[in-house]
């Protein structure tokens, strides 16, 4: 998918954005293609950089972690080259109780085949999600699930912080709050993001991501 910058005439070669993941990427909970988190992402960069992004998604639901290192950076198709990747995984480790030395091994592999297959393009990878917004499962088993997914995003974060040049998106932090008081977040399965939910998500992966590119063309700038 290509999108442009809203209000620009923008006729430059579209940045290429790649997007891994579970079902947050494949888009399962929007109400319609411009709503999926992957598409809000590149917009969103588009309407900051100026420029078109085209978007390739990768995500596949109920992917975990180790499936994502296992076939999706192999599948990623890199002819027209990447200008930024950004990675949504970790829902179906918590679903699925993923142990946690298992989960720390699968995020370190995955980061480290990123950074070997794609040299210096910018990685984003997304936190855990807000497990309290769930509301499918009741309780005791969402107390469970909450208390299991911050053990695991604690992992999570600490793994991805090992590799060099992955920056690490807290969007439980900035935005699960918003997840926890606003029900319209969540789609009618009460397990994905709905449009608006997927947008907040969209939000804070998008300034990151710009981020990336600005400092990218900056260091191209200087460049001897």
């Amino acid at each position: 998918v290509e999108v442009r910058p809203q209000d620009v005439a923008a006729s430059a070669r579209p940045l290429q954005l790649l997007a891994l993941g579970d079902s947050s990427i494949a888009g399962i909970g929007a109400d319609r293609l411009e709503g999926c988190l992957a598409v809000q992402v590149a917009q969103r960069v588009a309407d900051t950089t100026g420029q078109p992004v085209r978007v390739r998604g990768y995500g596949v639901s109920g992917a975990r972690t180790a499936d994502v290192a296992a076939s999706q950076v192999a599948a990623l198709d890199t002819r027209d080259g990447a200008d930024a990747v950004v990675v949504v995984v970790g829902m179906n480790d918590i679903v699925h109780v993923t142990p946690p030395w298992a989960y720390r091994s699968a995020v370190l592999d995955l980061y480290e085949l990123l950074r070997g297959r794609l040299d210096d393009v910018p990685v984003v990878a997304c936190s855990l999600p807000e497990v309290r917004s769930i509301t499918i499962v009741g309780h005791p088993l969402r107390d469970i699930a909450v208390v299991y997914g911050r053990l695991l995003g604690r992992i999570q974060r600490q793994a991805v912080r090992r590799v060099p040049n992955v920056a690490f998106v807290d969007a439980r932090r900035s935005v699960g709050p918003a997840f926890v008081r606003r029900l319209e977040t969540m789609s009618v399965d009460g397990f994905h993001p709905s449009t608006l939910g997927y947008g907040l998500l969209a939000d804070a992966l998008a300034r990151t991501i710009s981020t990336a590119l600005g400092s990218e063309r900056d260091a191209l700038a200087v460049s001897p």
